[in-house]
């Protein structure tokens, strides 16, 4: 917060903050839409007090950035004097996978998970496109909600898929693991350059094979190109 980076050099206490949004850029910069109030304040925020508050940002010590890909965003983008340390997101020892066994799956054919918010970045949409290019034995699951539910519904009926889809909605994240253990395969369709994602991580701790939009932070956790693919492309 640019607070934070105010206060410090006044105080001269050192500050250290970590990067997980892009706030104070333009949507445009990481292919994100905005609502009315974030697009007003990009006509007339941004380009007045917006400088003001990008100075007090740089005031802050230390940047931890989550993936380099964040932090190279930063740099190219006005931060590219300030001092930044590569830290990334990490497994969850406290994250539990549930025994295959202990897992009641009633799921015929092979499953596809998504895992997450249901809103327009994530590109969730042309994860229900490509599942109409698969055979009908693949399906695919969604757990998560968010504004895009309906468009979601409506594309996988214009595409004939809609028996394919299974909505979960919102899951406590005790249960998550279940629906790891569950799936053959995790899919993150992510369209923007998300600074990292932890759901990528936990399909790993529970031996799920990743496939991933190159975009963002997420791929960086990814070992072969074979698993990523171009986003927004079915």
């Amino acid at each position: 917060h640019p607070l934070v980076g105010h206060l410090s050099a006044r105080s001269d206490i050192p500050s250290v903050a970590t990067l997980n949004s892009y706030h104070f850029f333009r949507s445009s910069l990481t292919n994100t839409s905005r609502d009315t109030p974030e697009r007003l304040y990009e006509l007339v925020g941004y380009p007045t007090t917006g400088r003001v508050l990008r100075h007090f940002m740089k005031q802050i010590d230390v940047f931890v950035a989550l993936s380099k890909a964040i932090q190279s965003i930063y740099e190219e983008n006005g931060f590219g004097n300030c001092r930044f340390e590569y830290i990334p997101k990490m497994i969850d020892p406290a994250f539990e996978v549930p025994a295959q066994e202990d897992v009641e799956n009633d799921v015929e054919g092979y499953e596809l998970l998504y895992v997450g918010s249901l809103t327009e970045n994530k590109g969730v949409v042309h994860l229900v496109r490509a599942l109409q290019r698969f055979p009908s034995e693949y399906r695919l699951r969604l757990v998560g909600e968010g504004p895009r539910e309906e468009t979601l519904r409506s594309v996988a009926a214009e595409l004939d898929v809609a028996d394919r889809v299974e909505f979960s909605g919102w899951v406590p994240y005790e249960q998550i693991g279940e629906a790891y253990v569950r799936a053959d395969l995790f899919v993150h369709p992510g369209i923007w350059p998300e600074p990292l994602n932890r759901t990528v991580f936990e399909a790993m701790q529970a031996g799920l094979p990743v496939v991933c939009t190159d975009i963002g932070g997420p791929p960086e956790g990814i070992q072969y190109d074979e698993f990523l693919c171009e986003p927004a492309n079915p």
